[in-house]
């Protein structure tokens, strides 16, 4: 019988701990785990301005950003600098701006892991991070909170009798300290004292990592020496044949670059989708692909199929 119970027990931890994540072969953090099951329980992390949500729905998702959550306007994801990180648990944070209008970011990185972007929640109670702190410069988590029932709550077109600001505002706090604090019994005396100063010591720590620039602001860090980078010629006509002269030539560092730079959002300049008829689309992301996957980029070779046009 203990037998019986043991291998129910290894099949049962399989199944709670040997989830992927999207289209990934990474597998879910635990604190992630947590958090889906305060969703499953009913419960939502909308007061904190996200939803859980694994898929990509903007290509302004760097290839190699697993995403885990969204929200209005942009997503949350995992870094991973092309599978140099293999555990998501220690993977930066970062969100994702995919609104129409223009914002202070498009790619931000926001907490060094995921436990430290709990935290990051806890004390300013948003995923809306850069826009609560450009916010809070002039104004007050009060009116922060006015703003959000201007700008979201009644921007809802499906909402026909909407609550009034006083009961949404109480409702919305209320959710807000449940949330909280079922994140804080996951994270435990884990804390971040000053959000500002936090933020721009983990920016520059990245900045000083870096082996190269790229066009999202985010870098890639890559294992070895670091090399000169000779960058693809983006100006003028682009074709796959261009494309796969170069990938055929290039260090790995320099395909990495490009993999991130020529599928960086549709308004880039680096951005080759936009700049080819379907069929050439088409070709190119199939050189894309095949290359990704010799440098053994397998989740990235799988976003590009299904994701870019």
């Amino acid at each position: 019988m203990k037998y019986l119970f043991f291998f129910c027990s290894l099949f049962l931890s399989q199944i709670i701990y040997g989830q992927k994540l999207g289209l990934s072969d990474y597998e879910k953090p635990e604190l992630l785990l947590k958090l889906e099951a305060y969703e499953k329980e009913g419960e939502a992390f909308k007061s904190l301005g996200f939803q859980l949500d694994d898929k990509r729905h903007s290509v302004s998702i760097p290839l190699d950003v697993i995403p885990f959550a969204s929200s209005e306007y942009f997503h949350i994801g995992f870094l991973t600098d092309f599978g140099r990180i293999s555990d998501l648990a220690a993977a930066p944070i970062v969100l994702v701006n995919s609104s129409p209008w223009e914002k202070e970011y498009t790619v931000a990185l926001v907490a060094e892991n995921l436990e430290m972007f709990v935290a990051l929640l806890c004390e300013v109670q948003t995923a809306h991070v850069y826009d609560y702190l450009t916010f809070r410069k002039n104004g007050t988590a009060e009116a922060y909170d006015e703003w959000q029932y201007e700008a979201v709550y009644l921007s809802q077109a499906q909402i026909s009798e909407p609550l009034s600001k006083d009961a949404w505002i109480q409702q919305l706090q209320a959710d807000r300290v449940k949330a909280v604090q079922y994140l804080k019994k996951h994270i435990g005396d884990v804390r971040i004292d000053d959000v500002g100063s936090y933020l721009e010591t983990l920016n520059q720590k990245r900045s000083n990592e870096i082996s190269m620039e790229t066009q999202d602001g985010l870098g890639i860090i890559v294992s070895g020496a670091a090399q000169p980078i000779k960058d693809f010629d983006y100006e003028g006509e682009v074709t796959p044949d261009q494309v796969n002269k170069y990938l055929s030539e290039a260090s790995k560092h320099e395909r990495l670059r490009f993999y991130r730079d020529a599928t960086f959002g549709e308004l880039n300049e680096t951005y080759l989708f936009e700049r080819m008829d379907k069929d050439e689309a088409k070709q190119l992301k199939k050189v894309m692909a095949d290359y990704l996957a010799e440098d053994g980029c397998e989740y990235e070779a799988r976003v590009l199929k299904k994701y870019y046009k």
